[in-house]
Order: C-alpha cells, then sequence, then structure tokens
C-alpha cells in the first residue's frame, strides 16, 4: 500500500476558495472516487506490463498531487477555468532478461496501447518513431538509416504511456526522481515496494532496465483526473 501524505501549501490565492477549502475538496468523496479509480488503471497496466515474458517487475515511484493551476505573471493563470487540478503519474521500472528483440513482439502483443503511428490496417508505418517497428528496425540496421544516417535511440509511445530502455551500450533509463517539495495541497509520493529501490541496482542485475512511464505526457488523460471549476 502507498503511504499518504497531505501537504500544506503555503502560497496563497486573491482568486478562487482559499486553501483549506481546496484541501478538503481534494480529499473530498467524488475526488477520492476519481482517484481509486485512475490508481487502479495504473496499477492494472504495470501489472499486464509485468506479465510479459522476459520482463521482471522492480519497483514503482507513484506521485499524486493536487494543485492550483500554474500561473504566469504576464499572462495570468494557465488554466484559468479551474481553481483545482489533480494529477497523477507512474514510472514502473522492470529488469530486462530476455533480448529486446525478443520482448518487443511481446509487449506489442499485450495490447497496452497503440505505439506510434498506424495506417488503417493496423500496421506499423515505416519508421515511424514510437512505433514497435522503428524499435526492431533500430535492432536490425544496427541503429541506421538505409541512407546510413543514425536513427534516434528506440522508444515506445502513445498518448497516455512511454516505455523506454537502455540501448547499448548506453543506460538510458535514469535514477528514479525525489519527491517534490512540499507546496502542494495535497500530494501522495512513493516509491514501492521498496523506498530505498534504485535503477542502479536493477540494472547491475539485468544488465538492462526498462521504464514504464504512465501519465507523464502533456495532455495524458491521468492529468486532470479531478478538477474544480473556478466560479465566476
Amino acid at each position: 500500500m502507498l503511504s499518504l501524505a497531505l501537504v500544506v501549501s503555503t502560497a496563497g490565492c486573491s482568486h478562487g476558495p482559499d486553501d483549506r477549502k481546496l484541501r478538503s475538496l481534494a480529499v473530498s468523496d467524488q475526488a477520492r472516487a476519481r482517484r481509486a479509480q485512475q490508481e487502479h488503471k495504473l496499477q492494472a497496466l504495470v501489472g499486464r506490463l509485468g506479465s510479459v515474458t522476459g520482463l521482471d517487475y522492480a519497483f514503482t515511484r507513484f506521485r499524486d498531487d493536487c494543485a492550483r493551476p500554474g500561473s504566469q505573471a504576464l499572462w495570468g493563470s494557465d488554466d484559468p477555468e479551474h481553481s483545482l487540478v489533480c494529477d497523477m503519474e507512474a514510472v514502473a521500472y522492470f529488469g530486462v532478461r530476455d533480448d529486446m528483440t525478443d520482448v518487443l513482439p511481446r509487449i506489442r502483443a499485450a495490447s497496452l496501447a497503440q505505439w506510434g503511428l498506424q495506417d488503417e490496417n493496423g500496421e506499423d508505418l515505416p519508421y515511424a518513431r514510437g512505433s514497435v517497428r522503428y524499435a526492431l528496425d533500430y535492432y536490425r540496421n544496427h541503429g541506421k538509416y538505409p541512407d546510413g544516417r543514425n536513427m534516434s535511440p528506440p522508444e515506445l509511445q502513445s498518448p497516455d504511456l512511454t516505455i523506454a530502455w537502455d540501448v547499448a551500450p548506453y543506460g538510458l533509463v535514469e535514477e528514479a526522481p525525489g519527491c517534490p517539495p512540499p507546496r502542494y495541497l495535497y500530494l501522495r509520493c512513493d516509491i514501492t515496494p521498496e523506498a530505498t529501490a534504485t535503477v542502479r541496482a536493477v540494472r547491475a542485475k539485468y544488465g538492462t532496465v526498462l521504464a514504464f512511464r504512465i501519465g507523464q505526457e502533456a495532455h495524458s488523460s491521468w492529468r486532470g483526473y479531478y478538477t474544480v471549476p473556478r466560479k465566476r
């Protein structure tokens, strides 16, 4: 079970509900229901990827926060429609014990998302970055396009999800970030199952680390999973 922490914001605001009211809304029954729904979806996705042969689940860095929309001095609020926005994201880390050229088709078969651009028949477009086909072509062609240019390191991309992994000889997966400073009206942040788990330790054991990122894209459905409209 992930730990729960409520953090009081010290920043006041002259518009909309005060911080005490927003903190109450962030833990209201409606917010809790939406939070539980999103977390269930998130955990189900991690579980499905964890069932792919050749991947061993290591740990997850989870974050759930609620805050007033950010603002800029010249332009005002980044989101003038809401007084409170709650976002959720996670990165699940896996050790890769099989060759990635074997694991990639299994990830596609798990149907977690549509990776990259596809044609009307559901086939990956040639050299479309973010697709399984692109990643396999990268390995097959030793990181080169047919004209000899270097291909960018592969990863799988969708609007909500991204999968990245170490591509030899580079360790491309970065260490899990720490929790943010206590400036949120609501914050839940943790690494499970072991708070001391590290990417370095996973890489030392398996050689290759895979990172499954959920909700980190700007327009992900995990962003703004619960909002409070600004009264006018």
